[in-house]
């Protein structure tokens, strides 16, 4: 039982193994602490031996770092819920998903929200080829046929790792916190967030970049 954890250019990779909830907790909030700027997560059937509710809470609400989940072979129960608990996730042609039974409201209209007020949501125990997945809005991404659910994980990992650190952030809690708003509180906050980030020198750095035609340096200030 086991997560195995890499980190390389402010990115953290993590391969689940047979994990208790406690482990993958501790081990992403350690990675805070890394200069980590996203997470890239491989979950495959039979990975990950509890989640709960609460977890899914904490995840999409108080966990700072984006975090991409790669689906590896077919997702279900407690890796599906585990992975509609990340900001991103990525499928392969060759996968399904099939979501948990849950009565769990925050965790209904979270998934009401991912597939739009016009649809309805699968029902539990429905297995769903990732194409499907993918138009519902369930992943995000489907891997080409030359790489796999892993591999393009990890490069839309690197790809967030390389923007502002505390831009990305504050994009996450803007959108996740957001969604528990009325339209008008929700895009109040994200203004005032905005603002936030005009006082930041990482701001002040991509401003020189643009003028300057040069890649960023940011430093997360």
């Amino acid at each position: 039982m086991a997560v195995s954890v890499t980190i390389e250019n402010n990115v953290g990779f993590l391969k689940v193994t047979r994990a208790e909830r406690k482990t993958i907790r501790s081990t992403l909030n350690e990675l805070k602490d890394n200069k980590v700027h996203a997470v890239a997560i491989r979950i495959e059937a039979n990975s990950i031996n509890d989640w709960n509710d609460s977890d899914f809470q904490w995840l999409r609400k108080l966990y700072p770092l984006p975090i991409v989940a790669a689906l590896v072979g077919q997702i279900n129960g407690i890796e599906a819920f585990f992975s509609l608990s990340c900001d991103l996730r990525v499928g392969e042609n060759t996968g399904t998903l099939t979501l948990p039974e849950s009565d769990n409201l925050t965790f209904l209209n979270n998934l009401q929200r991912l597939i739009g007020p016009q649809k309805s949501p699968p029902e539990a125990n429905t297995c769903i080829e990732m194409e499907r997945a993918l138009t519902l809005g369930l992943i995000s991404r489907i891997a080409s046929e030359k790489e796999d659910s892993w591999t393009l994980s990890q490069k839309v990992a690197r790809t967030i790792a390389s923007r502002g650190k505390l831009a990305t952030r504050i994009a996450k809690e803007a959108v996740w916190r957001g969604l528990d708003m009325p339209i008008e509180q929700a895009l109040r906050y994200e203004t005032d967030l905005t603002l936030l980030l005009q006082t930041t020198k990482d701001r002040e750095e991509g401003v020189r970049a643009f003028v300057e035609k040069r890649s960023p340096k940011f430093t997360g200030d």
